[in-house]
Protein backbone atom coordinates (compact mmCIF):
# COMPACT_ATOMS: atom_id res chain seq x y z
CA UNK A 1 0.00 0.00 0.00
CA UNK A 2 2.79 2.42 0.80
CA UNK A 3 4.37 1.80 -2.59
CA UNK A 4 1.04 2.45 -4.31
CA UNK A 5 0.58 5.69 -2.38
CA UNK A 6 4.13 6.71 -3.30
CA UNK A 7 3.34 6.07 -6.95
CA UNK A 8 0.22 8.25 -6.64
CA UNK A 9 2.39 11.06 -5.36
CA UNK A 10 4.63 10.80 -8.42
CA UNK A 11 1.61 11.20 -10.73
CA UNK A 12 0.99 14.66 -9.28
CA UNK A 13 -2.75 14.40 -9.97
CA UNK A 14 -5.19 17.05 -8.75
CA UNK A 15 -7.59 14.35 -7.51
CA UNK A 16 -6.51 11.38 -5.37
CA UNK A 17 -8.87 8.47 -4.67
CA UNK A 18 -7.95 6.11 -1.83
CA UNK A 19 -9.87 2.95 -0.89
CA UNK A 20 -9.18 1.87 2.70
CA UNK A 21 -5.64 3.31 2.67
CA UNK A 22 -4.92 2.43 6.32
CA UNK A 23 -6.45 -1.05 6.38
CA UNK A 24 -3.97 -3.72 7.41
CA UNK A 25 -1.15 -1.27 8.14
CA UNK A 26 0.73 -0.96 11.42
CA UNK A 27 0.73 2.32 13.36
CA UNK A 28 3.93 3.62 11.74
CA UNK A 29 2.66 2.95 8.22
CA UNK A 30 -0.75 4.47 9.05
CA UNK A 31 1.01 7.61 10.27
CA UNK A 32 2.89 7.79 6.97
CA UNK A 33 -0.36 7.54 5.03
CA UNK A 34 -1.97 10.25 7.17
CA UNK A 35 1.06 12.48 6.64
CA UNK A 36 0.90 11.98 2.87
CA UNK A 37 -2.83 12.78 2.78
CA UNK A 38 -2.11 15.95 4.78
CA UNK A 39 0.62 16.88 2.28
CA UNK A 40 -1.78 16.43 -0.65
CA UNK A 41 -4.40 18.59 1.06
CA UNK A 42 -1.82 21.32 1.77
CA UNK A 43 -0.85 21.20 -1.90
CA UNK A 44 -4.48 21.93 -2.84
CA UNK A 45 -5.31 18.46 -4.12
CA UNK A 46 -8.75 16.92 -3.70
CA UNK A 47 -8.51 13.69 -1.72
CA UNK A 48 -11.41 11.24 -1.55
CA UNK A 49 -11.05 8.36 0.91
CA UNK A 50 -13.33 5.41 1.56
CA UNK A 51 -12.91 3.81 4.96
CA UNK A 52 -14.83 1.66 7.39
CA UNK A 53 -12.64 2.90 10.21
CA UNK A 54 -11.93 6.57 9.56
CA UNK A 55 -10.29 7.28 12.92
CA UNK A 56 -6.78 7.76 11.50
CA UNK A 57 -7.93 10.31 8.93
CA UNK A 58 -10.74 12.07 10.80
CA UNK A 59 -8.66 15.12 11.72
CA UNK A 60 -7.90 15.71 8.04
CA UNK A 61 -11.51 15.47 6.86
CA UNK A 62 -13.10 18.60 5.51
CA UNK A 63 -16.35 16.70 5.22
CA UNK A 64 -17.52 13.13 5.55
CA UNK A 65 -20.59 11.25 4.46
CA UNK A 66 -22.08 7.99 5.64
CA UNK A 67 -23.68 5.50 3.30
CA UNK A 68 -26.56 3.73 4.97
CA UNK A 69 -28.15 0.39 3.98
CA UNK A 70 -31.08 2.37 2.55
CA UNK A 71 -28.70 3.89 -0.05
CA UNK A 72 -29.23 7.33 1.48
CA UNK A 73 -26.21 9.60 1.67
CA UNK A 74 -26.11 11.62 4.89
CA UNK A 75 -23.52 14.04 6.13
CA UNK A 76 -21.80 12.75 9.22
CA UNK A 77 -22.33 15.22 12.09
CA UNK A 78 -19.09 13.97 13.67
CA UNK A 79 -17.09 15.62 10.90
CA UNK A 80 -19.15 18.76 10.43
CA UNK A 81 -17.11 21.92 10.78
CA UNK A 82 -18.71 24.77 12.66
CA UNK A 83 -20.93 22.51 14.73
CA UNK A 84 -23.65 21.68 12.21
CA UNK A 85 -24.10 19.42 9.22
CA UNK A 86 -25.10 22.45 7.12
CA UNK A 87 -21.41 23.19 6.64
CA UNK A 88 -20.69 19.73 5.24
Amino acid sequence: KLVAIGRLDLLNADLVLLDEPCAGLDRIARNQVVEQVANWRCAGKAVIVTAHQAKDLEDLAWSAHMFLPTDVLLPSPHYARGGSTENV
